[in-house]
């Protein structure tokens, strides 16, 4: 499931927990939100969970407004930095919790134990004979592969739909808001609400194909069916009808949140650009040729692709008639009166078929019916099944009996996430899982948790505020302060480009060396009293500093180095194969480096020792702190 926090603005009245947070995440990533203590990454966090209120702002799953929704109608797992495990309970009883409690849980249970009941009275009404059974799977096998193939027409139509309307609503988008000063962020939205709003056209197409498709099915279903095929026609005639409804209440979601973003544009467009009209087409042209553009796009795509499907409906299932229905044998008789001679049946079948293709072969009916039964299940056996399942994914089954206190704080976290997945959540969410496990713990169990993350690929939202433990596991990371977003991105990329000095200091292990300088005439003054070329334009000395990371800085002269400047050492740890150094350069200025332990020789307290750099790897930021360039 995607996320989008928009605008998501969280005020306290004394102070400002969250600023204008704007973020996307994509279905199936794992995130970092990262930062210090105080930055409102947790906070952030608890407004997605439900937990508390926002004061402004949408909160949207897959496209669906969830802002005021609780925290149960959002079907997510959370994970609490305490854990928070009932420590009366033994393991098995916390992780099967929340099963007890969950409303789509239990919903979901009588779902399927409604369809193997129903594959099992079909296959009870075969009698064993082989020749019936087989046809009910032929049936059966054909229908999935049918729905599997309009599926992945529509999916790819999808796409191309979307791609469609990209260029007309980037046109439109620039045409009226291109030239005001200030107006990024309200076109950025306008872009967004438009595609939604294409989304939302394209949902509403596919479910007028999703229609031929149920009515298609019903006319099998309204037809006199014989017993081989009533009870499997009849449970996918009720998935179908499920279907409908869940499609129509999808569709109202996706249709009030649309409201509410068009609300919001237009309160952002009187305070940004006053004198603009969005969406009035009676007064705006620009507006007005875009719904043309977007009425003739669509009606077009229609007659071309979308017709072309509901021809595909109809012709396959006139083809499932033919293969299947087009004579029902045994009508209006029951189970017990089919079965009274088995040369009877036989010769049904035959004579249908105007050949002799069919034996009268049995099945092992008695074996089917047990593989079947396996899984129509208990309640209380569908817990347990899912318990053990999700213990042995955190690799926990063995301490199941256990009460919390008796368990390791790794063995603790494990517990508190398969509590949080047991229920299948689309969303995870997990508050410094790490913060009360010891360091070694803390390395295992992240690499757990990516390795987890990517074997059941569900979207994750992790809060650190250690950048090394977001570094190993985030495909992306946010990067908050003071409630503000800072820089979001791979976390190679903000590494290797922080966009300030606060990104630039808290990513990176040690920290980037800071060093106060200034810019004259395109040249960077450097520690030693050289300069090196900079082109940065600013009428006469302009304060810079320069930034360097301890790995981009060596003791040894390289082909195509820089001398930065030489000083003493004052503080050496040795940590193995990284290798901590100081170098006081002057009064205020202390450098610090990796060395390899082989250049321990080198090494003297009393010795002044010369740093070199190479001249693209370094980072210039202005006097706020903004980088100005990265020579990379």
């Amino acid at each position: 499931m995607s996320i989008k926090l928009k605008n998501i603005t969280i005020d306290y009245g004394n102070f400002l927990a969250v600023d204008n947070l704007n973020i996307n995440i994509e279905t199936g990533k794992l995130v970092s939100l990262l930062g210090p203590s105080g930055c409102g990454k947790t906070t952030a966090l608890n407004s997605i969970a439900g937990l508390i209120n926002t004061t402004k702002g949408q909160i949207l799953f897959d496209g669906i407004d969830v802002t005021n929704k609780t925290s149960q109608k959002r079907n997510i797992g959370l994970v609490f930095q305490s854990y928070a495990l009932y420590p009366h309970m033994t393991v098995y009883k916390n992780i099967a919790y929340p099963l007890y409690h969950s409303k789509s849980f239990k919903d979901e249970f009588k779902r399927e134990n409604k369809k193997n009941r129903s594959l099992l009275k079909a296959v009870t009404q075969t009698a064993g004979y082989e020749c019936i059974y087989n046809e009910q799977q032929n049936f059966l096998k054909k229908y999935k592969q049918f729905i599997k193939k309009i599926s992945t027409k529509l999916e790819k139509h999808k796409e191309e739909f979307l791609q469609l309307h990209k260029d007309s609503i980037i046109k439109y988008t620039t045409q009226i808001l291109g030239q005001y000063e200030n107006s990024e962020i309200l076109q950025n939205q306008l872009i967004s609400y438009l595609f939604d709003k294409i989304k939302i056209k394209f949902t509403n197409i596919k479910n007028s194909v999703d229609k031929v498709f149920f009515d298609e099915y019903k006319k099998i279903k309204m037809s006199n069916l014989d017993v081989r095929f009533y009870e499997t026609i009849s449970y996918y005639a009720w998935v179908n009808a499920k279907k409908i409804k869940t499609n129509k209440e999808h569709m109202d979601s996706l249709i009030k949140t649309s409201k509410k973003n068009k609300k919001l544009i237009v309160k952002e467009q009187k305070e940004t650009v006053p004198g603009v009209i969005i969406f009035n087409n009676s007064t705006t042209n620009e507006y007005k040729q875009y719904l043309e553009i977007k009425t003739k796009l669509t009606e077009a795509f229609i007659n071309k692709k979308i017709e072309s499907i509901k021809n595909q409906i109809i012709s396959g299932f006139e083809g499932f008639k033919n293969d299947f229905f087009d004579e029902p044998l045994f009508s209006g008789l029951n189970e017990k009166e089919i079965i009274k001679t088995k040369s009877q049946v036989i010769n049904f079948m035959n004579t249908r078929n105007n050949n002799n293709l069919y034996s009268d072969e049995k099945v092992d009916l008695l074996s089917l019916q047990k593989d079947i039964q396996k899984n129509i299940y208990t309640f209380k056996r569908k817990v347990q099944e899912l318990v053990l399942e999700t213990s042995e994914k955190v690799e926990i089954r063995n301490q199941l009996n256990k009460k919390p206190y008796e368990l390791s704080g790794g063995q603790q976290q494990r517990v508190a996430i398969a509590r949080a997945i047991v229920k299948k959540p689309k969303i995870l969410l997990l508050d410094e899982p790490l913060s009360n496990l010891d360091a070694k713990l803390r390395l295992t169990t992240r690499e757990w948790i990516k390795r987890f993350q990517q074997q059941v690929g569900i979207t994750t939202i992790f809060v650190t505020h250690d950048q090394e433990e977001a570094m190993s596991i985030s495909d992306s990371i946010f990067i908050m302060n003071k409630g503000v977003l800072q820089q979001s991105g791979t976390p190679i990329e903000i590494y290797e480009n922080p966009i300030n000095t606060f990104v630039a200091n808290f990513i990176g292990t040690p920290n980037m060396n800071f060093i106060p300088t200034i810019v004259e005439k395109s040249k960077l003054l450097l520690p030693n009293g050289k300069t090196i070329p900079f082109k940065y334009e600013a009428s006469g000395k302009a304060k810079v500093t320069l930034g360097i990371r301890p790995e981009h800085i060596f003791i040894t002269k390289k082909e195509g180095s820089t001398k930065l400047g030489t000083g003493s050492l004052v503080h050496i740890e040795r940590l193995g194969k990284n290798n901590h150094l100081k170098i006081k350069v002057s009064k205020d200025l202390e450098i610090q480096l990796l060395v390899d332990p082989r250049e321990w020789d080198k090494m003297d307290a009393n010795k002044e020792i010369d740093m070199y750099f190479n001249t693209n790897q370094i980072y210039v930021f202005d006097e706020v702190g903004k980088i100005i360039s990265n020579e990379k």
